[in-house]
């Protein structure tokens, strides 16, 4: 529980004391700010594309590990396509900079998606039928503390992957970039509510994909371990 850390280790005080390291260590999922060494989160959301539940560990003291599952009713690509599948992502956070009260990270997500066609997008008459996909985003993200309490989380991202429907006999490469904006709320020592949302355009060829925008939001609830 987090309220046993209320006495640190020398360890965990040299490690979230860093100078250049302001604000790290402090609770946060979906910012800049890594969650310092040894400690540990859950977090779950909803929203658009689908429903997740993901749990992160500090591997070092500017290192942040995720694994997240996705229940996914939505494309977590390009457009609005439905469709039923899933999705493992690996969120990965490399703080590289900090100041007063702004953290910087490079954020890494390589992930994998399966389900129906329609989500890596095959709109014709093999949009029901198997389809999986794979990809890499890559970019910075960044975590101001507005308060004690508030942290806003901004960031830019970019990507490649490679989608198949075996039946279809039909493989594509995307392209994509997005941004995030998002903010991050303590209601207590170890509880948070967040609010998450990225958009932006994606490439893919011209015959799939109804639509190349990209669009997500989560809204969801974060207990650190």
């Amino acid at each position: 529980m987090a309220g046993a850390q209320d006495t640190p280790t020398e360890e965990e005080s040299s490690a979230t004391d860093l100078p250049d390291r302001p604000t790290s260590g402090d609770f946060s999922i979906s910012s800049g700010r890594t969650l310092g060494i040894r400690r540990k989160a859950l977090a779950a959301g909803i929203g658009w594309p689908g429903v997740w539940a993901e749990f992160d560990t500090g591997l070092s003291s500017r290192f942040t590990l995720g694994v997240r599952a996705t229940v996914l009713y939505g494309s977590p690509l390009l457009g609005f396509g439905n469709g039923i599948g899933g999705e493992l992502s690996v969120p990965i956070r490399l703080h590289i900079y900090g100041h007063q009260d702004l953290d910087v990270s490079i954020a890494l997500r390589p992930a994998i998606v399966m389900g129906q066609g329609a989500l890596v997008g095959l709109t014709n008459t093999f949009r029901n039928d198997f389809g999986f996909g794979v990809r890499g985003e890559g970019g910075l993200l960044l975590g101001m503390r507005l308060t004690e309490a508030v942290t806003f989380v901004l960031g830019v991202n970019g990507g490649l992957g490679f989608n198949s429907v075996p039946d279809a006999e039909q493989s594509h490469v995307l392209g994509l970039i997005r941004g995030v904006i998002g903010v991050e709320a303590l209601v207590s020592r170890d509880t948070m509510l967040f609010a998450v949302a990225d958009g932006g355009y994606g490439y893919a060829p011209s015959d799939t994909y109804e639509k190349h925008v990209i669009v997500g939001l989560s809204l969801g609830l974060a207990y650190e371990l």
